[in-house]
């Protein structure tokens, strides 16, 4: 199997609910190659699908370092700033902050995307709350 289709595969897998299989296969291939994003992404994937969003944060970002100029993944990584911001009262502010950062890159790299699109509308709506 190549690279990515391991990384899908994991991810799959993650979505079917075995998340240990799935973490074994990302914690494979980031030990063979730490410095792919999509290695990363896919361990921020498998751990967002597991609920765990420190962790997922954590390795979106890893994979926003190593590659910022893919859109989609600009988008999950603002995503999952979200999630954790709704999940953790004490990171709500510097979380959407970062996530509008995402969103706003990924829509100058893909104008016009649903999903970015999608998320700048729940943005706006939270930074309008905020205002209130």
């Amino acid at each position: 199997m190549t690279f990515d289709t391991r990384a899908n595969y994991a991810i799959a897998t993650a979505e079917n609910g075995n998340y240990e299989h799935a973490k074994a296969v990302v914690i494979d291939l980031i030990s063979e190659d730490y410095n792919n994003a999509a290695a990363h992404r896919a361990w921020g994937r498998v751990l967002y699908k597991e609920g765990k969003a420190s962790d997922a944060v954590a390795a979106f970002r890893v994979a926003v370092a190593l590659d910022s100029l893919e859109p989609q993944l600009l988008f999950e990584f603002a995503e999952a700033l979200m999630y954790q911001a709704h999940r953790y009262a004490f990171v709500p502010l510097p979380n959407m902050v970062e996530a509008r950062d995402a969103v706003d890159a990924g829509l100058r790299l893909s104008p016009g995307d649903p999903k970015g699109l999608q998320l700048q509308s729940q943005l706006v709506e939270h930074f309008q709350l905020v205002r209130s």
